[in-house]
């Protein structure tokens, strides 16, 4: 989370990607895409002397009768047909609905690094180009999963539904669990505040609705998807199966070192905070501040003057200690 991974994009985008425009032919070295993903794998060589991210993704593909491996599945665009194409480290037959799997597309004999995979889900507009699925034709292009929807619940639904099935073969000794993780603080807020989503919808009329209106439903409908699918997912799922975590857009006493009085942090340093974790900076590099507030999002510690969101957390999260036996 500390490692600058901006900056590798931006010296290949400056020079070597920018002479590629010139050139008849294109050099994969070139790509300013290998400079995020190399990035990538440096920083988690660094972080845990393991090469797992430079690695082919289907390595982690466990098929043992008790596979301890978690289950990965990563979601793109695919920019020609706006239908979600996965990478999964599991046959998706079955279990996902107008979906593609991208290692079908390109073959049985194709795999990807992790970090390609990883990226694939992840390409930021204009700063990651689109990624090009070819084998002996070029099948198009894949861009990042939340152009079709940012949370991934839709996947996790289908998934949800295949192991409730037992598609995936899983024998179910214990309830299924899930946990969401919330990143954006707007739309936490609308689902653990229904009063917050009714009064969201409003808006004055005005000649910017008319100029703006089809552009904002586009961008909007893409959350709309998620909220769906965890509505449905909700209906499915006990609902203290369900577990969700919260950024919230507002923390008491955040990094204040005496969380058991009332010192208030400055209101300069609480409001910088605010910003880098409600609207992170591309989240090229999540600052102290923004990890602390996350931090302070989770804290399982109550503390006096909390709002809906983060006793919302602090309930969440003992209930998922609790799923994994360690009580509080």
């Amino acid at each position: 989370m500390e490692d600058d991974y901006l900056s590798p994009v931006l010296a290949k985008l400056a020079a070597p990607d920018l002479t590629q425009r010139f050139l008849p032919m294109s050099i994969a070295a070139f790509d300013r895409s290998t400079g995020l993903e190399m990035a990538w794998e440096q920083s988690y060589r660094d972080a845990t002397n393991d090469s797992t991210f430079d690695q082919a993704f289907l390595q982690l593909r466990d098929t043992s009768a008790r596979p301890t491996t978690p289950l990965l599945l990563l979601n793109a665009t695919h920019v020609e047909t706006g239908r979600r194409y996965i990478a999964s480290s599991s046959q998706l037959a079955g279990i996902v609905h107008d979906a593609a799997d991208i290692h079908h597309a390109l073959g049985d004999t194709v795999d990807l690094p992790l970090s390609t995979a990883v990226h694939n889900s992840a390409r930021f507009t204009y700063v990651s180009p689109p990624g090009r699925l070819a084998t002996s034709d070029t099948l198009g292009h894949v861009v990042d999963g939340g152009y079709f929807e940012n949370s991934g619940l839709v996947t996790v639904q289908e998934l949800f539904a295949a192991i409730s099935r037992d598609t995936l073969g899983i024998a179910r000794r214990r309830p299924l669990v899930v946990i969401y993780l919330c990143n954006d603080a707007k739309s936490c807020a609308h689902d653990i505040n229904p009063v917050i989503r009714d009064s969201s919808a409003k808006a004055p009329p005005g000649l910017g609705n008319e100029a703006l209106g089809p552009v904002n439903a586009v961008l909007n409908a893409r959350d709309a998807r998620g909220s769906l699918a965890r509505a449905q997912l909700l209906q499915a799922v006990d609902s203290a199966h369900f577990i969700q975590l919260n950024v919230c857009d507002s923390v008491p006493r955040l990094l204040t070192t005496a969380p058991d009085t009332a010192v208030k942090p400055d209101a300069q340093v609480l409001e910088q905070s605010r910003k880098r974790a409600v609207s992170p900076p591309l989240g090229w590099l999540l600052s102290k501040l923004a990890r602390d507030w996350m931090d302070a999002s989770i804290s399982a510690e109550p503390m006096r003057g909390d709002g809906v969101c983060r006793t919302h957390n602090v309930a969440a999260r003992r209930r998922l200690s609790s799923f994994l036996g360690g009580g509080r």
